[in-house]
């Protein structure tokens, strides 16, 4: 199936309801990691919430937990990570992407490969905010974070993330 958001979330999100429209995004994301693995890292996870109607005012990661969980153990199970992007605080939702619910179940759920990132598409947004980062990775139990060389994550310590 697969839904292509792209830039128009006028458009998604018209006629549905945005617990429906969020369910959807996720259902897609679990449906691509079903059918493929060709990647190193999973980005923009939640990515949609900072696009609904009401941003994240109503999103309550309860909801979703069920696709979460699947995708999540999918990911894990295939030896891949997750990113964490710092444009959720720089787009004022209050939190990175992904929530810190996601975060912690993945975390919970044995994940251990996470990348950082800040979602810059001006110079000035690179590396935005990763200072914050270090305290919340450590506060959910994560010692390190990742980078990629040819395709092999190469883990650092979390206190200075690059």
């Amino acid at each position: 199936k697969g839904i292509d958001v792209g830039y128009d979330f006028e458009v998604y999100f018209s006629g549905k309801s945005e617990k429906a429209a969020y369910r959807e995004y996720f259902e897609t994301i679990l449906e691509n990691v079903k059918a493929f693995s060709n990647y190193n890292v999973y980005g923009h996870l939640d990515f949609v919430v900072r696009y609904g109607p009401n941003k994240n005012k109503y999103f309550d990661f309860n909801d979703y937990k069920d696709v979460f969980e699947q995708l999540l153990k999918i990911i894990i199970e295939n030896g891949k990570g997750i990113e964490i992007n710092t444009a959720g605080l720089r787009k004022n939702l209050g939190y990175p992407h992904p929530h810190k619910d996601i975060l912690k179940m993945y975390k919970d759920l044995g994940g251990e490969i996470i990348t950082i990132g800040s979602d810059a598409h001006l110079v000035e947004h690179v590396g935005y905010k990763f200072d914050c980062i270090a305290d919340l990775l450590n506060s959910l139990g994560f010692k390190y974070y990742a980078v990629f060389e040819k395709q092999k994550p190469k883990f650092s310590g979390i206190a200075k993330p690059v």
